[in-house]
């Protein structure tokens, strides 16, 4: 302590003054006293001991330092640390088309995809997450929320970007039919229908099966365009959900694009149908065949022939019915056998391109 110096010339000078000749046996126990005090360096009952400077360093540099957490909860603090890089390509389009969702570095099952209030089904796609959106027809023209929400380690992010669905007018076409070609419509054959077509499209692969552009399956004069607001004997029958096109009964019908076939099936309104399944739930319906040819289950190739044109079901002549659907929402066919759909999801995953090493890896 400072004053401890002080305290031994105190006693030094009441024990050994300058003017003593004479020991007395006193002076000795107190020059024994002294010397303890010296010895323990006067480290009193209550006095804190002395730190000399280089101790003193040490210590503090010791203070200064934070402990080092094992290495597993190193791992779970990299794991809070995450920034939501999310792109939507395109950002604005027509009702009736499909946008491309994508997350950099996020793994699948860490995401959820919002749109319209639904929660929309994500995959792993060009080294993150990706979730491909049809837009209905029905939609009215207006700016709405695209939302993801990353869950890492129960830490949850969430960011948002804006979707811009612009006006577009869509043909009205009338047709008059027949009674008996009206009844081959009815909302009793709908509903018996509907089922098969919820079931052929409520599973999909979780990656693309397809690399190659789509291609048209038939060749022949477009007589319904997509979206087409239909009148039928002057009753207004919603929308037309693909493209209608015309040929001679008995022309092989080919399979536009690779995938697995989900449905076969003789039905009442579309009458002869299959469906296929493309992956990452983008599928293609052929309605109105005369023969069915690919069976369920089948994987068919580019180009296969999975049947006939023909006119079975509600049809006023031959022709093959062209639907393209992301789950069960009807898109524009003409986006997509004029480009290959992958190649938006690529430009989305771009955005974030410098964040790999190399080029984006194919699916």
């Amino acid at each position: 302590m400072a004053g401890c110096p002080g305290l031994i010339l105190i006693l030094k000078r009441l024990v050994w003054p300058e003017e003593v000749t004479v020991i007395k046996p006193y002076r000795v126990v107190l020059t024994a006293v002294l010397l303890f005090l010296l010895i323990a360096g006067c480290a009193l009952p209550g006095s804190p001991p002395t730190v000399e400077p280089e101790q003193k360093e040490r210590e503090e540099a010791d203070d200064a330092e934070e402990p080092v957490p094992p290495e597993d909860r190193r791992a779970d603090l990299r794991e809070l640390e995450f920034v939501i890089r999310m792109s939507v390509e395109p950002a604005q389009l027509d009702p009736g088309e499909s946008f491309w969702v994508h997350l950099d570095g996020a793994d699948a099952d860490e995401v959820q995809v919002y749109f319209l209030d639904e929660r929309r089904p994500v995959y792993p796609m060009y080294g993150g997450a990706a979730a491909l959106i049809g837009v209905s027809y029905f939609v009215e023209p207006g700016e709405y929320e695209v939302t993801a929400k990353v869950d890492k380690a129960g830490n949850t992010r969430e960011t948002s970007r804006t979707l811009e669905v612009i006006e577009r007018e869509f043909e009205v076409q009338h047709l008059q039919v027949t009674g008996e070609q009206e009844s081959q419509r009815s909302s009793d054959l709908w509903e018996e229908d509907r089922p098969h077509m919820i079931r052929s499209r409520a599973e999909t692969a979780p990656h693309p099966l397809y690399t190659e552009e789509f291609i048209w399956p038939v060749q022949g004069r477009i007589t319904t365009e997509f979206g087409v607001i239909r009148y039928i004997n002057d009753r207004e029958s919603g929308r037309h959900s693909g493209l209608d096109i015309a040929a001679p009964t008995g022309t092989p019908v080919l399979a536009a694009n690779s995938g697995r076939v989900t449905l076969s099936e003789d039905l009442n309104v579309p009458g002869r149908t299959v469906v296929i399944d493309h992956g990452l739930n983008l599928f293609t319906v052929y309605y109105h065949l005369d023969e069915r040819i690919a069976e369920e289950g089948d994987e068919v190739e580019l180009g296969d022939v999975i049947g006939e044109v023909g006119s079975t079901g509600f049809s006023t002549g031959p022709h093959l019915h062209l639907t393209f659907s992301v789950g069960e929402v009807p898109v524009n066919p003409w986006s997509y056998l004029e480009s290959n759909p992958l190649e938006a999801a690529l430009d989305a995953s771009r955005r974030w391109e410098h964040r790999h090493q190399g080029p984006v890896p194919v699916p």
